[in-house]
């Protein structure tokens, strides 16, 4: 809703939420979001409100029909950590960690830990080579 009022104007502080508080100051997350709101066009704003409609509107009978190894990292400032922990009660044997220092963008943040975590749990599943 926030985006049919505000428009395309809405995105650059939408995309420096996703980044914890003490980050967004950053030139690299200034660089970011300079490259992000860069991509305006026709479509950008219909996209982005499509997407944020679906994942509203995803059906909660899908979640339990997930089979498959599910790992959820969140940071640890994560302003959707509610709804990670919601997700990973609905998705069967799924495994959630939370990156501290970190905020929704923790693959961009802190790519080290991002990555360490990922390969971790891919590790104990004998789904990583090495």
């Amino acid at each position: 809703e926030a985006y049919r009022a505000e428009g395309i104007a809405r995105r650059r502080s939408a995309v420096l939420f996703h980044f914890h508080p003490k980050l967004r100051e950053t030139p690299l997350v200034q660089y970011y979001a300079d490259m992000v709101c860069g991509l305006s066009n026709a479509g950008t704003l219909e996209s982005i409100m499509l997407m944020n409609q679906a994942l509203a509107d995803a059906s909660p009978d899908l979640y339990p029909r997930i089979k498959v190894p599910t790992l959820i990292i969140i940071g640890g400032d994560d302003f959707t950590k509610p709804g990670a922990y919601k997700l990973q009660s609905l998705v069967k044997g799924s495994e959630i960690v939370e990156m501290p220092g970190a905020g929704h963008a923790n693959c961009f943040e802190q790519p080290w830990e991002y990555d360490r975590l990922a390969i971790a749990y891919l590790k104990r599943r004998g789904l990583f080579p090495g």
